[in-house]
C-alpha cells in the first residue's frame, strides 16, 4: 500500500515536471517545426515586428494589407520598397485612423509611392491586422503596425504558411476590396 502511494506520488511528479517543461518550451517556441505556422509576442521580445518585416518582404508578385493602424516607420518603409519592387501592393485602413497625424502621415507617403489605398465608409471599424503575400502567406493576430504595438502593448502576430488558409483571407481582401458601397479610393482631399 504505501509502495503504491509512493509510485503514485513519483507519477505526479514525473508529470507535473513534464508539464511545466512543456508549458517552458512552448513560451520559447515561436514556430511550428512543420514552419507552416509562426508568431511572435511582444512581451516576450520575440520582436513581431521584425517577423512582418521579412513576410512583406518575401512577396514576389502580390501584397494585400488590412491595418487598422499603419504608423511604424519601418513597416511603412518595407511596404513601399515592396511596391517599388514593381509587386502589386493594395492597402486598406480604418476611416477614423486614417485622419490621425501619424497615420495619415503615413498613408501619404505610401500613396505618394503609388501604393493603391482604400479606406471603410461603413459604420463600424476596419479593424483587421493582416497582410497576404503572394496568396499562400498570411499574417494575422493582434499586432498594429505601431512603434507601440512592437514595444509596450502585449501583442502577438501569427503567420500561416498555408495556401488553403491564404485562399480564404484572399477571398475575403478581394471582396471587401470590390465593395464599393463599404470601401472608397482614399484620396489626398480626405485627410
Amino acid at each position: 500500500m504505501v509502495r503504491n502511494k509512493i509510485i503514485i506520488v513519483g507519477a505526479v511528479m514525473l508529470m507535473t515536471v513534464l508539464i511545466v517543461a512543456g508549458v517552458v518550451y512552448a513560451v520559447q517556441l515561436t514556430r511550428l517545426p512543420s514552419n507552416t505556422i509562426e508568431w511572435a509576442f511582444t512581451q516576450e521580445d520575440q520582436a513581431p515586428e521584425k517577423l512582418l518585416i521579412n513576410v512583406i518582404h518575401s512577396a514576389q508578385t502580390s501584397l494585400d494589407v488590412a491595418i487598422f493602424s499603419l504608423t511604424h516607420p519601418d513597416i511603412v518603409q518595407a511596404i513601399k520598397e515592396v511596391h517599388k519592387r514593381g509587386v502589386e501592393v493594395r492597402l486598406m485602413t480604418d476611416k477614423e485612423e486614417a485622419v490621425s497625424k501619424a497615420q495619415s502621415k503615413a498613408l501619404n507617403v505610401l500613396r505618394s509611392a503609388g501604393v493603391s489605398i482604400k479606406i471603410n465608409k461603413h459604420k463600424g471599424l476596419m479593424h483587421l491586422k493582416s497582410v497576404i503575400v503572394d496568396r499562400e502567406v498570411v499574417t494575422t493576430g493582434s499586432f498594429n503596425f505601431s512603434k507601440s504595438a512592437s514595444t509596450e502593448n502585449d501583442e502577438i502576430l501569427i503567420v500561416h504558411r498555408n495556401e488553403g488558409f491564404a485562399a480564404a483571407f484572399s477571398a475575403t481582401f478581394e471582396r471587401m476590396w470590390n465593395d464599393e458601397a463599404k470601401f472608397e479610393t482614399l484620396e489626398s482631399s480626405s485627410f
